[in-house]
């Protein structure tokens, strides 16, 4: 489709070489009027103009484009040259050179990226002028071909960044659909648990609590997934990982209470845990535990049946250390590497729990604590390892 006249113009404004090829052209030929114009059947549009007689356009300005020569240059795809009007056999009695004032004028057709015509490059004078020779329609064919290109290049490149934009917005959408969807989902969720602790407190049957046990299970597992869509809105938007850091003493507390949920969740693994942290530590401990629960889980969905899982936390020499092992086949190198990016998920095997968010969501989590998380993975044993001071640097 072709280009709109606003179109036309900033793509033209967007060459950074056009006033100064204008400025030659002028200075070439003797004109004093030399403008880029973009013609259609219905308009004609200044998109760029060096003007040294007043001829009264601006950039954006219009004129009645059947009564313009470039609309036969448009018709016929050819340049119109004229030295004097009043003498030139072909343009003596046309009304177009009297209606504005002009002898001397030249039009040479330009073409956008897929060779339609775009428009002209035009130029026009009061005085009559050697334009018909050799040297100056050489010289005015070299500067249209040349402006062609910069067409050429300025409308690919505003396709491209069109394109651009265009996806940037369709994904800010999305995650903002996600993230309201995410937050409206925490309702009906929340009445589920209601639910099920009225149901435990009126009821000691067997069946029915084991029933009420696989809900539980789900619904931490729906919560779960809906934090990692939630934080993972937030990191796409550009605003990261929301951490509230501060001095605590009871991080060590919160990750054991994460061992113990996800073993009441995963009754058929065993986690073995050895967490002591008696130390004051500057972080967010709702987010730590959060590192902690998606390394975990990460832990019991890839880790090999009937072997133990293992958590350590530490707080040593200044620095806090988390620890999560698991025995299973070995990470490649390759897979390593990617492991934290969003919606990658290993070969496991097996069906997966989640959506692929999990690990990347936790190393979100390290770069907004400042910290490392790196893994390791050799002889069938892979060990996640986060590193973090214990205290911020001025408190050392």
């Amino acid at each position: 489709m072709p280009y709109s006249p606003d179109i036309s113009v900033s793509i033209i404004r967007s060459i950074d070489s056009v006033p100064h090829i204008l400025k030659l052209v002028a200075e070439s030929t003797g004109v004093g009027f030399v403008c880029i114009a973009h013609v259609t059947p219905d308009s004609w549009t200044v998109c760029a103009l060096h003007d040294e007689v007043d001829f009264g356009l601006a950039v954006g300005g219009k004129l009645d484009v059947t009564y313009t020569l470039c609309n036969s240059v448009r018709a016929m795809d050819k340049e119109i040259v004229i030295e004097h009007a009043d003498k030139d056999p072909l343009y003596a009695e046309n009304p177009v050179p009297k209606m504005f004032n002009f002898q001397s004028y030249f039009s040479f057709p330009l073409h956008d990226e897929q060779g339609r015509f775009f428009g002209t490059l035009c130029g026009l004078d009061k005085k009559a002028l050697a334009l018909n020779n050799d040297k100056v329609l050489s010289l005015l064919s070299s500067f249209s071909a040349l402006i062609t290109r910069q067409i050429e290049y300025a409308a690919a490149f505003s396709e491209a960044k069109y394109q651009w934009q265009h996806q940037k917005e369709a994904v800010q959408l999305r995650e903002q659909n996600i993230a309201i969807l995410g937050h409206d989902l925490r309702t009906p969720l929340s009445t589920i648990s209601v639910g099920l602790d009225v149901i435990e407190n009126i009821t000691n049957e067997p069946q029915t609590a084991k029933v009420v046990k696989m809900m539980r299970a789900s619904a931490f597992r729906i919560e779960r997934l809906i934090s990692d869509v939630m934080d993972f809105a937030h990191t796409r938007a550009s605003q990261g990982v929301i951490v509230q850091r501060r001095k605590t003493d009871e991080l060590g507390d919160k990750l054991s209470h994460v061992v113990a949920e996800l073993s009441n969740n995963y009754p058929a693994a065993t986690i073995t845990g050895d967490i002591v942290i008696n130390d004051v530590i500057y972080c967010d401990p709702d987010r730590l535990s959060q590192l902690l629960s998606n390394l975990l889980i990460n832990a019991l969905i890839h880790g090999e049946d009937g072997r133990p899982v293992t958590v350590s936390a530490q707080a040593k020499k200044s620095m806090l250390c988390i620890q999560v092992a698991n025995y299973g086949p070995t990470i490649p190198a390759e897979a390593i590497d990617r492991l934290f990016q969003p919606f990658w998920r290993q070969e496991a095997g097996r069906e997966s729990e989640g959506l692929g968010l999990g690990l990347y969501i936790a190393s979100e989590i390290s770069k907004a604590h400042d910290a490392k998380l790196f893994v390791s993975s050799e002889s069938s044993h892979t060990v996640f390892s986060f590193h973090m001071p214990v205290l911020p640097a001025s408190d050392h």
